[in-house]
């Protein structure tokens, strides 16, 4: 048996004999040290798509296209909500359960609108909305 860490690959296909096998990739288990390259996503373990996002892809709910209305809590839209704050992202990650999952994803990841920059941060979180499906980067548990 022999540990494997792909930087930068979150799931990916290995060969086992003749089988291919999709592996996770867990990462260092932490905070990177380089925060100012990341984007984060606080999931708790009893959000309702939890399994998919810790699985390494986080897939919009689907629905409208404005930023503001997704910003002001109708997030049934064509976006993820991210935070360049990793503090922000743990908070998330615990706030039914105690426990969860912070996704990562570098910046420049898919078509970003920040909305602490465009001044419409609603709630004061630093968010940032990435528009469509988003495979994740790296991840790391807390609480």
């Amino acid at each position: 048996m022999r540990d494997l860490t792909v930087a930068d690959v979150h799931t990916y296909y290995v060969i086992a004999g003749d089988t291919p096998v999709l592996v996770h990739n867990c990462g260092d288990g932490g905070p990177p040290e380089n925060e100012g390259e990341w984007f984060f996503r606080g999931v708790d373990e009893n959000h309702r798509s939890y399994a998919s996002q810790h699985g390494g892809t986080v897939t919009p709910v689907g629905g409208h296209n404005d930023p503001m209305l997704h910003n002001d809590g109708n997030t049934d839209s064509i976006f993820t909500s991210w935070t360049s704050n990793r503090a922000t992202a743990e908070r998330h990650a615990t706030r039914l359960s105690g426990r969860g999952v912070v996704l990562m994803v570098r910046r420049g990841t898919g078509p970003i609108i920040d909305m602490a920059f465009m001044g419409w941060d609603k709630w004061g979180e630093s968010e940032v909305l990435i528009k469509g499906t988003v495979n994740v980067q790296r991840h790391y548990h807390v609480g």
